[in-house]
Formats: C-alpha cells, sequence, structure tokens
C-alpha cells in the first residue's frame, strides 16, 4: 500500500529495434501529429487523425504483402510473408494449437487455460 500510493509502477512503451518493413515516413509523421494534437487538447483533431493513422497503416500493410506476394518467385521467400501475415510463431506452430495457449498474468499470477495443459 505504501508503495503504490509514494512509488507506483509505471507501465512504459518500448520501441522496437527493427521497424516493420511496411512503416514509412509517412506513417511516423501521421503518428506525430496525431500525438500533437492529443497533448494539445485538440481532440476533434486527434480523432480524425487517429482514425487516419489506422486507415493508413491497414493499407500499407495491405499494399505491402500484396507486392511481396505478387513479386517474389521464390517460395521460401512468399511463405515468408505468408508467417508475417498469420498467427504462426517461429516454431511453425500456430497459436491455436495446445501447448501454444498465450498466457495472461493477473496480479503475480500467470494463469494458463486448462485446455491446452
Amino acid at each position: 500500500m505504501f508503495l503504490s500510493k509514494h512509488a507506483p509502477i509505471k507501465e512504459k512503451r518500448i520501441k522496437p529495434v527493427h521497424q516493420p518493413e511496411w512503416f514509412n515516413n509517412d506513417i511516423k509523421q501521421l503518428i506525430y501529429e496525431r500525438d500533437r494534437f492529443k497533448r494539445n487538447g485538440d481532440y476533434k483533431k486527434y480523432k480524425m487523425h487517429r482514425n487516419l493513422v489506422s486507415c493508413r497503416i491497414k493499407k500499407c500493410k495491405r499494399d505491402f504483402y500484396n507486392n511481396a506476394v505478387k513479386n517474389n518467385k521464390e517460395s521460401k521467400n512468399i511463405w515468408k510473408h505468408i508467417k508475417d501475415i498469420s498467427c504462426m510463431n517461429n516454431n511453425n506452430k500456430s497459436r491455436s494449437e495446445p501447448g501454444n495457449a498465450p498466457r495472461i498474468g493477473i496480479g503475480h499470477r500467470e494463469v494458463v487455460g486448462q485446455k491446452y495443459l
């Protein structure tokens, strides 16, 4: 109780070292503008830019993966992009398979679905 009052736990977002290939400077600029509107309290423009950022990200992802699959003739590269799009992890296992259930932290405990044990 004492620590949570005087030294609360803060969550920080850590930027990945390598950005995805579809992420470009246009998206980065839109994100900057969106965040600036939010900081300044201009929520009407913030909401407009929030929607614009999400639409632009979806469009860039769609265009990038469509071009990657169309232009690559090697099956290795095509499957790399298909795995990036899908929910497959590095071990070529789907998240829906038993044993690959996402773990959900509740307080200091970690819970795994009983179905997957």
